[in-house]
């Protein structure tokens, strides 16, 4: 066996459901699949740096704060509700095809992280929910504070939901630690995982969100990457 055919013995999925063989590792559906899902892993962090950099809101931010921020930039708000909801779609889709690429070896770490995944994407689409009520309250024509009575009612009825989006640095200090486990990536990775776990987790000015990140950028880039590099290439692939 070769080398090459070794390596993807680690990323094996199950064979097709149809006579095309779409599911197989050197079929053109599943290498289309593999990089649209690797792709979305950097994606979701190249978002959430662009959003942070256009809209200048903390995510401390009271109630109070949030709609006038609304009032005063509505589009910018909508712009980053927008950027959220797209984060939370492309973080799902990036995670679990890291999973199915590595749940052959490591099963435990890949099964958390699957098991994480969906509740961070649900954490992240309950901001942009949250953002999107702010946009409306700020337009509705409504007294401020019964607007901001409001907009805390709304947040009082969904309980820890946005807390949720807090699962981020367990999520990708598990990334580089079930990839490391997976043969996908060194250990060097975890270094990674730890630095933006420690930044994210770091309460303080929004450049330090920014650095948290530009940090997860590398890793996830990294790791979408290796997944790609996985494939069989078109002469292995004939």
């Amino acid at each position: 066996m070769s080398t090459s055919a070794h390596t993807l013995t680690w990323f094996r999925t199950p064979l097709a459901r149809d006579a095309r063989g779409a599911g197989r590792p050197n079929s053109r559906a599943f290498r289309v699949r593999r990089i649209v899902g690797a792709a979305c892993l950097p994606l979701l962090f190249a978002v959430m740096i662009v959003g942070s950099l256009m809209v200048p809101l903390q995510d401390s931010a009271t109630s109070a704060q949030t709609l006038a921020f609304a009032e005063a930039q509505p589009g910018a708000l909508a712009a980053l509700a927008w950027m959220e909801l797209l984060g939370a779609v492309v973080c799902i889709a990036g995670l679990l095809t890291l999973v199915g690429a590595i749940r052959a070896r490591g099963a435990w770490l890949s099964s958390l992280l699957g098991f994480l995944a969906v509740p961070f994407g649900v954490g992240m689409a309950a901001i942009s929910l949250s953002h999107f009520t702010a946009l409306g309250l700020a337009g509705s024509g409504l007294p401020t504070d019964r607007a901001i009575a409001a907009f805390d009612a709304f947040h009082a009825a969904g309980g820890p939901l946005p807390i949720l989006f807090m699962l981020g640095p367990v999520i990708y200090l598990l990334v580089p630690l079930a990839a490391w486990r997976a043969g996908l990536l060194p250990a060097a990775a975890i270094a990674l995982g730890v630095a933006f776990a420690a930044l994210a987790a770091s309460p303080g000015p929004e450049w330090l969100a920014v650095a948290a990140y530009a940090v997860g950028l590398v890793l996830t880039g990294w790791t979408a990457w290796a997944l790609t590099a996985a494939l069989p290439n078109a002469v292995e692939s004939a």
